[in-house]
């Protein structure tokens, strides 16, 4: 299974032009929907509220749209998460929400689509499988 950044997310659910068309095709092959983490849609809301995103509805309408369980699957924090968020080392990458990601990641042995370079990076350093079209 995958698990999608959230960037990811919401450029694919946008049908935005930034999302690769590689990385389209291989959202839309899915036989099981994507997995995002619930930090998502926390990350989403201070996006829009910020006004760094914007949508061609209504937010909540998009909301609806994005979070239907036919589209995504969402994550919430386990323990077992948790227990990876504690094993993480400190000095590495301080972002809640990519620790998060990457702990969830981990944790369900998901495979991570992401281009955020310093989730990439971490990915590597922790044996995580991740998917660059």
């Amino acid at each position: 299974m995958i698990l999608i950044d959230t960037h990811i997310w919401i450029w694919w659910v946008s049908g935005s032009e930034q999302l690769k068309l590689s990385e389209k095709r291989e959202l839309d092959k899915l036989l099981e929907p994507p997995c995002i983490v619930a930090v998502s849609l926390w990350e989403l809301s201070l996006l829009f509220q910020l006004e760094r995103i914007s949508f061609k509805i209504p937010i909540f309408e998009w909301l609806e749209l994005a979070t239907n369980p036919s589209l995504v699957r969402i994550l919430d924090c386990t323990p077992e998460i948790a227990k990876e968020l504690i094993k993480l080392p400190k000095a590495m990458h301080r972002d809640p929400a990519d620790r998060l990601i990457l702990a969830t990641a981990k944790a369900n042995d998901l495979v991570l689509m992401t281009r955020d370079k310093n989730l990439d990076r971490l990915c590597k350093m922790n044996s995580l499988r991740i998917q660059n079209l």
